[in-house]
C-alpha cells in the first residue's frame, strides 16, 4: 500500500504541473469544460493530499513498532524434552513475536499475585536490553503452574505456563494474556525424549 500512497504523493503534482500547461495552452471553452477541469484538478489534490496523510501514518506506525516493539511480545517456553525423567527442572527460553526494547520478567507461583506474599519472591525473573527472541535465559524450572508477568518499552501482559508430567514425559502449557486484549497466544506442546 505505502507504493500507492508514494504514487499519489509525487505523481499528484506531476499530474497538476502537466494539466496545468495543457489547460493553459488550451483553455476550455465553455464553461462545463472549465467545470470538469476544476473538478480534475480537485480530485488530484485531494488525492495527493489523502496519499500524504496516509502515508505519514504508515510511517509513524512502522517508526513506533521500530522505537517501542509495536504490538510484539515475548513469552517463556520451557525445553521440556532436555528432561531425562519427570523431576528434572528444564532450561527456559524466551521467545518473541518481532523485535522488543527492555524486557522485564518476573516468574512466580501461578497462585500467588500479591507482591505481598513472600512465596511471589521465591523464583524470580530477569531483564533483556533487546531481542527477538531465541534466548536461553539461564533459568531452570521443574513441574508446576508458573505466572510470568512482563513489561516492555511496547507495554506488559501475563503469561501463564504449566510443566506438567504426563507419563514418563514432561509437557507444557502457555497462554498469554495482554492488558485489555485477553488471550492473544496458546500452544501446548509434549515432551519427549
Amino acid at each position: 500500500m505505502d507504493i500507492v500512497y508514494t504514487i499519489l504523493i509525487y505523481g499528484g503534482p506531476i499530474a497538476l504541473g502537466l494539466l496545468g500547461v495543457y489547460v493553459t495552452e488550451t483553455p476550455p471553452g465553455t464553461k462545463r469544460g472549465r467545470r470538469i477541469w476544476w473538478a480534475v484538478f480537485g480530485a488530484i489534490a485531494i488525492a495527493s493530499v489523502a496519499g500524504a496523510v496516509f502515508e505519514a501514518r504508515s510511517r509513524d506506525e512502522r517508526l513506533e513498532a521500530m522505537l517501542i516493539g509495536g504490538d510484539n511480545y515475548a513469552y517463556l517456553w520451557a525445553e521440556v524434552g532436555a528432561a531425562q525423567n519427570v523431576t528434572d527442572k528444564v532450561p527456559l527460553w524466551i521467545k518473541a513475536t518481532g523485535l522488543l526494547f527492555n524486557v522485564n520478567y518476573w516468574i512466580a507461583p501461578a497462585s500467588v499475585t500479591d507482591p505481598n506474599d513472600d512465596r511471589y519472591w521465591s523464583i524470580g525473573g530477569g531483564f533483556i536490553r533487546e531481542t527477538r527472541g531465541g534466548i536461553r535465559v539461564g533459568r531452570l524450572l521443574g513441574a508446576g503452574k508458573y505466572r510470568v508477568e512482563f513489561s516492555a518499552r511496547n507495554g506488559s501482559w501475563i503469561q501463564i505456563l504449566e510443566i506438567k508430567p504426563v507419563g514418563d514425559n514432561l509437557v507444557q502449557s502457555i497462554e498469554v494474556f495482554r492488558h485489555g486484549e485477553g488471550k492473544i497466544y496458546s500452544e501446548n506442546q509434549n515432551g519427549s525424549r
